[in-house]
């Protein structure tokens, strides 16, 4: 787990979204809101993605992945009077849209990645690394599955319809693409492929716009919002990034030349 005094401002930006989510708990928050929503996708986006690209430990990583959709479901059931997608939405399936939205997040940024690693210049040593799980974390892992199973049981998927399918991998493409290249290790890519890729997501959201406007019933406002909410997690990230690099790097001295 990063420390606070590696990246301060990246853990001020998740305290501040941690309030907000306390207050939705608390019904505090209009959990119907455009920008309450917004804040809602944008943190499914980020946990997808941090589950590929994170550099904390894989077990800390899955459990973020599994505790952003139950802490964002956990407001409606604390408040079932609406939902955050539409009046009248049960906990349930509040729960079962973020469990999918988060899924989806991060299997496309696992493909991007794949893609990435095909055709960047990556030293093939880094792929020889073995897998070892040492006797704590495999409990761990335990306890995390058992979640995840009484959570999936527990979510509803009616709302899963072929446009809303297609929407959603369309759509999570952007951040995908974003949080692949700068959320963790950069690869080095063409410059042609980048081209590439930023116009097929391009064309991927200029599709979704149309199937989500007229057919999914997502609102496309609250889509943008999101998509601002990961690009200021990701420049704060590179913030820290970079005021950590530059505290690591060591003094230079300058010799004094007389005469």
């Amino acid at each position: 787990m990063p420390a606070f005094r590696d990246y301060p401002i990246t853990w001020l930006f998740w305290i501040a979204t941690a309030c907000l989510d306390i207050l939705a708990i608390r019904g505090l928050a209009n959990r119907e809101s455009g920008w309450f929503s917004a804040v809602a996708i944008g943190q499914m986006w980020i946990a997808g993605g941090w589950l590929a690209v994170g550099a904390s430990h894989r077990l800390i990583r899955a459990a973020f992945f599994l505790l952003a959709p139950i802490t964002l479901a956990l407001a409606d059931y604390m408040n079932p009077s609406g939902g955050m997608f539409a009046t009248q939405v049960v906990w349930r399936e509040v729960l079962g849209a973020s469990l999918f939205v988060t899924d989806v997040a991060a299997a496309t940024t696992m493909l991007v990645m794949g893609v990435n690693a095909l055709v960047s210049r990556r030293d093939e040593s880094s792929f020889d690394a073995k897998l070892q799980f040492p006797l704590i974390e495999l409990f761990g892992w335990t306890i995390i599955t058992a979640v995840a199973s009484l959570t999936i049981r527990a979510a509803r998927f009616e709302f899963l319809t072929p446009d809303i399918f297609v929407a959603s991998f369309a759509l999570g493409a952007v951040p995908a693409v974003a949080i692949a290249q700068w959320g963790g290790e950069r690869t080095r890519i063409s410059l042609v492929y980048l081209t590439l890729l930023t116009l097929l997501v391009a064309i991927l959201a200029a599709f979704a716009s149309s199937v989500v406007v007229f057919r999914a019933g997502i609102d496309w406002p609250t889509v943008l919002g999101a998509y601002a909410y990961v690009a200021a997690w990701l420049v704060i990230l590179r913030m820290d990034n970079t005021l950590r690099q530059r505290r690591e790097e060591p003094p230079s001295l300058s010799i004094a030349v007389e005469d």
